[in-house]
């Protein structure tokens, strides 16, 4: 799977979703044309069905076929690439097999948390005071939310206030936490221009206060992965309540 790391220019491409699929486009590149992929399992030929291994697990995914292909590699100007769909129909990843890799993660999900292209968790939650606060920490450039990629952004709390959410409502979905969100190098990727910071930020200063060594080694954290335990819909402006717990405040460095 190639991933922002492997190629920044990732950030450039943007996705709308559609009734049965999604279409593909670069505002940036007029000259590439946008691009419709089907999530129609039934437009599928069966010999585009793949097994594959995903984050070391085993799962099943459809080639989105040639069209798709030769759009990565005009836009890439590299040959190999393919786009793969990952539908819910036919499986998903099962968030309990993060259980024995991290012990420590009292709500890492059972048999029915569920979960498919994502690292850890479909949702990840950010907050907006928590950004402010750690810009007000950096030297260099400010940091925008897209470089932690949230689906979820949050306004209003006091920064790191999400330290000890254990279970957050939004409407009527209610959100149940899994682990801190571990950041890697892919934060350090300048959205605008699509290259990697020289600066090492925001993984530097994060480094300075946003560890738990006992628990995730040297790795830094911002923002939380969290998972539905109940589905609905939300919208911008939602209230957000919480139930907290003392235990994640813990190990802070």
């Amino acid at each position: 799977m190639v991933t922002l790391t492997m190629q920044p220019r990732f950030s450039h491409i943007k996705t709308k979703f559609l009734d049965d699929g999604i279409e593909i486009y670069v505002p940036t590149n007029p000259d590439i044309p946008a691009l419709t992929l089907t999530s129609n399992l039934s437009k599928f030929d069966k010999n585009s069905r793949l097994e594959i291994v995903l984050y070391g697990e085993k799962c099943t995914m459809y080639d989105c076929g040639l069209a798709g292909q030769e759009w990565l590699e005009k836009f890439f100007d590299l040959k190999g690439f393919k786009f793969l769909y990952f539908p819910s129909e036919v499986g998903s990843r099962s968030v309990s097999t993060y259980k024995p890799k991290y012990p420590w993660v009292s709500t890492a999900g059972d048999l029915t948390d569920m979960v498919g292209c994502a690292n850890f968790a479909p949702f990840l939650l950010g907050s907006e005071s928590s950004l402010k606060d750690l810009n007000d920490r950096i030297k260099g450039d400010p940091l925008k939310m897209i470089n932690f990629r949230p689906n979820i952004i949050i306004e209003g709390t006091k920064p790191w206030d999400e330290d000890d959410w254990e279970y957050v409502f939004i409407n009527n979905v209610c959100f149940k936490r899994i682990k801190d969100c571990t950041r890697c190098p892919m934060t350090t990727l300048d959205p605008q221009k699509g290259k990697l910071r020289e600066d090492g930020e925001p993984l530097k200063t994060l480094q300075t206060f946003r560890t738990k060594p006992e628990e995730y080694g040297n790795k830094t954290m911002f923002g939380l992965n969290v998972l539905t335990k109940r589905s609905g819909k939300i919208t911008v402006g939602d209230a957000v309540y919480v139930i907290r717990t003392s235990d994640y405040k813990k190990g802070f460095y």
